[in-house]
């Protein structure tokens, strides 16, 4: 018995038609459903287009800023991170006041609008930064820090958890030229105690035009020598 595939067999693909050269004869069929062909020549798939356009913008500056942060993303991100961090481009994009289609997340990324939408934005969902931080930090132009900190009292800490580690970094973003900078200050770990202390997080603050700046911090529990995995908490703290 022959095999199938002596029979029928794929000549070429155009467009949205598949040329079929089956047994002596060539027939021609319509690739079925949606076509990538058809959404970038057909007026239907105009408005398709249009949000293509504008995702692409989105998605970009979402990856630029998630590769930065990598450093304190690396341990603690989760599945839905690369999503929201997606969620957050498209409102602060959707603040332009352009048709659709020709809104540009550039132009009103250093607006008050978007700051405010950056500022406090939680990068991890099972634990949130606002709820295991009970004291405010201070920002000021030689990085972030914590005066008077109790790390029994300040903090809501997990259980078993003897140790915390405080991670700082700014990073400076200008979707306009697609760049971005980023330093990191030292980390710091402290025993979970009665103790009080000054946690100075030094982190340089650079000239304006590089872009917004993000103050971004860093939450981790240990117990001893070992982190508690899933335990770590990252946000926004402070946006300028």
């Amino acid at each position: 018995m022959g095999r199938k595939s002596n029979f029928i067999k794929a000549v070429e693909e155009e467009g949205r038609h598949r040329v079929v050269k089956q047994a002596e004869h060539l027939r021609i069929y319509k690739k079925p459903g949606v076509q990538s062909w058809d959404v970038k020549n057909t007026n239907a798939f105009w408005n398709t287009r249009l949000h293509n356009a504008e995702f692409k913008e989105c998605a970009e500056a979402g990856k630029l800023l998630r590769q930065q942060l990598a450093p304190l993303l690396i341990d603690v991100k989760d599945k839905g991170m690369v999503s929201r961090v997606l969620q957050l481009m498209l409102a602060i994009q959707g603040l332009d006041d352009a048709p659709r289609g020709r809104k540009s997340l550039a132009r009103v990324f250093d607006s008050d609008s978007a700051k405010a939408l950056l500022n406090g934005f939680q990068f991890t969902v099972g634990a949130s930064l606002k709820a295991l931080l009970l004291k405010i930090p201070e920002v000021n132009e030689n990085g972030i820090s914590f005066k008077n900190f109790v790390a029994l009292q300040d903090l809501c800490s997990k259980p078993l958890a003897t140790h915390v580690e405080l991670v700082a970094g700014l990073v400076y973003m200008n979707p306009v030229k697609g760049t971005v900078h980023s330093q990191y200050a030292k980390p710091v770990r402290i025993p979970i105690n009665n103790r009080t202390r000054q946690v100075e997080l030094k982190l340089r603050r650079n000239e304006p035009q590089l872009g917004v700046g993000l103050y971004v911090l860093k939450i981790n529990f240990y117990r001893k020598a070992f982190r508690l995995s899933g335990e770590g908490a990252v946000a926004v703290i402070e946006v300028i």
